[in-house]
């Protein structure tokens, strides 16, 4: 029999709206973390320091002491993550190290003090071996990667080569099952002959379906005697592999067009290559004059600013997840983009003709992005 690794993810963007935390604390997290504090099977969590603080400042304190208390189950692994879930490969290695850093202080200013972690959850799962150097520095032992960035057939946990990193590997067909259908997932877990990771986000847990988790209590009743840690999958020797870039929405036809992340920087999609030349500026600037290390609103706007969620709603026609759903929403991409113009006005260290060029642009987008919208509406 196979056994098999259960990590789950939760995270809200940068200042969420009200409602819609409170929305999805009560129809996913609540529930959700009641189940995972009392689990007795180990298995793995993330919660990014962006969703953790927000539960804090918001007034969701209900929800964050559910948090705690999954916390403190010994069954439960937590992961170190990027705070604001930027999409790593992305950015550059300063802003990679600050995402991981910041997101450790958040932790443990509202989760615990003593908030360490072993491992790391990549967002979107998004893979680039550059970073395997930088969660080295940040004491990371382990990550989990999509099957897609494995090259060969599917071997449960992996390192390249010449590398100290351990690869935890998704297998999709199984994680898309728990998020579905039980019985699909009992098919893909009986049809392996070794052991097998699935990952998935919590939201799919009551959220984006009201059964869900009646669904994974199920699998759990069912299926809970053969899991087992990441840390376990991980340890010892393992097999080494080719890794290539990828994410957990990467799909055959993304690699062959040389598009390893699809839904956040996508050259045929106009939107996002004006977001990405406009956000490379923006960097640029911040990077040669110091801004971003030493300007506390430069820094806070940028870092919100670079949240995966603004590029991955600027998809007018593509769906993904389990539930194939469509990515597009142009409320979120303009809250990003106003993020960044905030970064841009908040900076003492920029010209007023650098800032009017920025602003220009950024008035540009916006045009582009409800251009968009209202065809896709005609």
């Amino acid at each position: 029999m196979s056994n098999w690794a259960l990590v789950l993810h939760i995270y809200q963007p940068p200042n969420q709206r009200p409602d819609i935390l409170e929305l999805v604390a009560r129809e996913s997290y609540d529930g959700l973390l009641d189940f995972l504090a009392t689990v007795k099977a180990p298995m793995t969590l993330n919660v990014t320091g962006s969703l953790t603080e927000q539960l804090a400042l918001s007034g969701r304190h209900e929800t964050l002491e559910r948090l705690k208390q999954v916390w403190k189950n010994p069954n439960v692994t937590f992961t170190t993550t990027g705070y604001t879930h930027a999409l790593m490969p992305l950015w550059a290695d300063e802003i990679v190290t600050d995402q991981l850093q910041q997101n450790l202080l958040i932790q443990r200013q509202y989760l615990d003090a003593k908030f360490s972690a072993a491992g790391a959850w990549l967002p979107e799962c998004a893979y680039q071996s550059r970073l395997e150097s930088i969660l080295n520095k940040e004491g990371v032992k382990w990550t989990i990667v999509d099957e897609s960035s494995v090259a060969g057939s599917y071997r449960p946990a992996v390192r390249r080569a010449d590398g100290e990193l351990r690869l935890a590997v998704r297998h999709r067909a199984l994680s898309q099952a728990l998020a579905t259908d039980v019985e699909q997932f009992a098919t893909e877990l009986e049809s392996q002959e070794g052991d097998v990771v699935a990952a998935l986000d919590g939201e799919v847990f009551g959220h984006f379906d009201p059964r869900a988790l009646d669904r994974l209590r199920e699998v759990f009743d069912r299926f809970g005697d053969r899991l087992v840690s990441v840390e376990k999958l991980t340890a010892g020797q393992l097999p080494h592999a080719e890794l290539r870039p990828s994410t957990w929405e990467t799909s055959d036809t993304d690699r062959l067009r040389q598009k390893p992340y699809p839904l956040w920087q996508d050259r045929l999609n106009p939107i996002h290559r004006q977001m990405w030349r406009l956000y490379k500026d923006v960097w640029r600037h911040f990077d040669s004059s110091g801004s971003f290390r030493e300007e506390e609103w430069v820094k806070r706007h940028f870092t919100n600013a670079i949240s995966s969620c603004w590029f991955w709603w600027s998809n007018p026609r593509r769906t993904a997840g389990p539930f194939k759903m469509r990515i597009w929403n142009p409320d979120m991409i303009v809250e990003g983009l106003t993020e960044l113009i905030k970064a841009v006005r908040s900076d003492p260290r920029m010209t007023p003709r650098t800032k009017w060029q920025l602003e220009t642009r950024y008035a540009d987008l916006l045009k582009l992005v409800w251009r968009t919208h209202w065809k896709l509406r005609s």
